[in-house]
């Protein structure tokens, strides 16, 4: 599915000078450093991230310092603080490699460092929100093939 954004350019016949394509639904996850976690203790509540050090991601919006969980049928927001800010999840994530608090990231992108045991799950029985991701490119370029064959991929990795 792909819809148009925004408005029309002047003298332009095109419905909108932009497209979405929807590429799926991405699982995110908190995550910290071993050393990070020896250092200053495992969460064991939602609550307990208030007395963390959070990786925050700078949003339009400004900080996201409430961070989301479920657990079953409950709802728990925390607010969370921390010295490192960033617009970028992989410097988030960089961030929780190089221990220097607990970051909120895509599934997908800590899953070698957690596989290889550089990060660690925290509050693993929790559950953040998933947020949807969007492929936007200029509608003029809509059936190139080199943007299909990216979106198709795109939508493949995401899907694992």
């Amino acid at each position: 599915m792909s819809r148009p954004l925004g408005p029309k350019p002047p003298g332009s016949t095109a419905q909108s000078s932009k497209v979405a394509r929807w590429l799926g639904r991405v699982a995110r996850v908190l995550v910290a450093s071993p050393d990070y976690l020896d250092a200053f203790g495992r969460p064991e509540q939602p609550a307990d991230l208030a007395e963390h050090e959070a990786i925050v991601t700078l949003t339009a919006r400004g900080p996201d310092h409430l961070w989301r969980l479920t657990r079953g049928e409950r709802e728990y927001t925390v607010g969370v603080r921390g010295r490192l800010r960033s617009t970028t999840l992989l410097a988030n994530f960089r961030g929780a490699l190089a221990g220097l608090g607990i970051a909120l990231v895509p599934r997908w992108l800590a899953r070698e460092a957690l596989a290889d045991e550089r990060l660690e799950l925290v509050l693993p029985h929790f559950e953040a929100p998933t947020i949807d991701l969007f492929a936007v490119y200029r509608a003029r370029d809509r059936g190139s093939p080199v943007l299909t064959a990216l979106v198709t991929s795109m939508r493949r990795a995401l899907s694992r």
